[in-house]
């Protein structure tokens, strides 16, 4: 009777110990594989963290109408990883540039729009400012005469958020304030009034 119970207590522990290995493993290669971008089965991982704003979270990408100056996210992380946040112009938007005698389309301007906003990180989250439309052109490409032409209520930003080989993309519009527009037999100018204070705050979103 002694012996078949310390076989059972034998097999107990076996089956145990490889429960246990099985889970380490699991843990491991979930690890090595969240770690690694999920390139192990020919993809990229899904978000693995969640971007909050006016209390609206969201786990992949979204577009903002009017991002104000002020706007704050919230980045919720599995493990606390650390995230990045980059300014870029948003492809197809019709819209064009011209300096000078010069015209490019707007998603080919160069130029370092991080520049153009105050972006204040902290652990948990940031904050998003800027001055006007206008500031934010000429902080990014440091040049003063620029005429857009096209329908610039479009969302002509997109902030990538990165965390742990993941992204969020936001495409957004800022709150501009519009002077004045010109016509012309082409196309319509808009003029944006830089002497204007951007006192709207908040954030219409989609």
């Amino acid at each position: 009777m002694a012996k078949k119970k310390s076989n059972v207590d034998t097999f107990v522990r076996s089956l145990v110990a490889v429960i246990a290995g099985a889970a380490l493993l699991a843990g491991v290669l979930f690890i090595a594989w969240y770690f690694s971008g999920g390139g192990w089965f020919g993809g990229a991982i899904p978000s693995t963290f969640t971007v909050t704003m006016d209390e609206q979270e969201y786990s992949k990408s979204f577009t903002v109408n009017h991002l104000y100056s002020g706007t704050e996210f919230k980045i919720k992380t599995m493990f606390g990883e650390d995230y990045t946040v980059a300014i870029t112009t948003a492809q197809g938007t019709g819209v064009t540039v011209t300096d000078g005698e010069t015209q490019t389309k707007w998603e080919k301007l160069e130029g370092d729009f991080n520049k153009g906003f105050d972006i204040a990180k902290k652990d948990d989250g940031f904050i998003v400012r800027y001055e006007s439309f206008d500031d934010i052109l000429e902080q990014a490409t440091e040049l003063t005469d620029l005429e857009l032409e096209g329908d610039t209520s479009v969302q002509l930003f997109v902030m990538t958020i990165s965390c742990a080989n993941s992204e969020i993309n936001v495409s957004f519009g800022v709150g501009m304030n519009v002077s004045g527009i010109e016509f012309d037999k082409d196309h319509i100018i808009f003029g944006v009034d830089q002497n204007k204070e951007n006192t709207e705050q908040g954030a219409d979103h989609e």
